[in-house]
């Protein structure tokens, strides 16, 4: 008999434990027969799950000063993020009071005003003129690459082949410059057609190229990222040196559960034996990060209490970037104890839980980088039928 209640759908067959579903924005139910371990799979009472509609809190401590859970940041524990690791060309990232990045200190060309290595920034020349840059006259302006453009800028004499004094170059006279003599860390220097020098061929780090010995420069990681440079996944950054900033990159064998990994090291993830469908024992975790259960027990048919199984089901998040699900669940409604990373599936089974008790589930997405989260979805609660 199938029944609808609060747009759920709960559907029920003899002998079966009910499976929840839980989704990012709406919640609905498919029926499945997951049958009680030594029970022959009947005799299951008459239950349904329940939905609490509010919502969810994390059950990280957001301003502890160390980054946990589903926080981004932590006080000064910002995971290895720095500007250039979130798309920006330089400055100082920060955390705000919610655990979140906050990238309000970040600067990158084009968002007119004049940070870092850069001349000029759209209207913004910094108090340049014309004049300033040793012309008699013309009209100043900014690059696309946040260089200062002389292009338009004149001087009377210009033109001779011969640099005057009050030229910067003309013609193949460069007044003995080169773009070392000016600064830079190498690369051709010209003249242009108005007596102007011409750094478009100099290239030094900061200028957002990367050019030369340069790994990196600000948000020009050179098709480079950290899957490229041999690790699994997150955020490849550039250091104030123009060498690459690895420290929000991440793999297996770091000690820090990330990604499609289900732990890593002596992290589990609040995954025990019991939770994985054990009676007992300890759990480890192999080198490739995938749990090793050779240390937990399995429950004779007539040792006590036998353990529950139930299988939930959601509907695919639209966003185009999800990396996949982490399913968290724990006796208590809105407090979480264990989680467990379902990769990008839309179905997951949850085992080893305790005949008669309640538990309550909320599923959350996660980005391809494993490191942006969405909210949770609404709470399901469901109890596993008793002995």
């Amino acid at each position: 008999m199938e029944q609808q209640s609060s747009g759920v759908r709960h559907a029920r067959h003899r002998g079966a434990v009910p499976c929840i579903v839980g989704i990012i924005l709406v919640l609905a139910c498919c029926s499945e027969t997951v049958s009680r371990r030594g029970d022959g799979g009947g005799g299951v009472p008459d239950q349904q799950p329940s939905i609490d509609q509010a919502p969810v809190a994390p059950t990280a401590q957001c301003g502890d000063g160390v980054r946990s859970g589903d926080e981004q940041c932590d006080g000064e524990d910002l995971g290895g993020r720095i500007c250039t690791s979130e798309g920006f060309d330089g400055g100082s990232l920060s955390c705000s009071s919610d655990c979140t990045i906050d990238t309000a200190g970040c600067f990158r060309c084009g968002d007119g005003a004049v940070n870092g290595a850069e001349q000029c920034d759209g209207a913004a020349l910094g108090g340049e003129t014309c004049q300033t840059q040793g012309f008699d006259a013309g009209s100043l302006a900014c690059s696309a690459n946040c260089r200062l453009d002389l292009s338009a800028c004149t001087i009377a004499s210009c033109g001779d082949g011969s640099k005057q004094d009050d030229e910067p170059c003309d013609g193949a006279d460069l007044g003995g410059e080169t773009c070392q003599t000016l600064g830079f860390a190498g690369g051709g220097l010209a003249c242009s057609a108005n007596c102007a020098l011409d750094t478009a061929g100099c290239f030094k780090c900061g200028d957002l190229f990367v050019n030369g010995a340069e790994q990196c420069d600000g948000a020009a990681l050179g098709g480079k990222s950290c899957k490229t440079l041999g690790f699994a996944g997150g955020n490849l950054g550039c250091k104030a040196d123009c060498t690459f900033s690895t420290s929000g990159c991440y793999k297996c064998g770091d000690g820090v559960v990330n990604g499609s990994e289900s732990c890593d090291g002596t992290q589990l993830g609040g995954a025990t034996c019991s939770s994985l469908g054990f009676s007992g024992g300890q759990l480890g975790c192999k080198a490739d990060c995938s749990f090793d259960t050779s240390g937990c027990a399995t429950i004779a048919p007539d040792a006590g209490p036998l353990l529950e199984q139930v299988k939930l089901a959601w509907d695919p998040n639209p966003e185009p970037t999800v990396g996949g699900y982490r399913l968290s669940y724990g006796t208590a409604s809105q407090t979480y104890t264990t989680n467990i990373d379902f990769g990008n599936v839309t179905t997951g089974t949850v085992t080893g839980l305790q005949p008669g008790v309640t538990y309550y589930f909320a599923l959350k997405a996660y980005d391809s980088t494993a490191t942006v989260f969405s909210d949770f979805s609404n709470e399901v609660s469901w109890t596993a039928p008793g002995p």
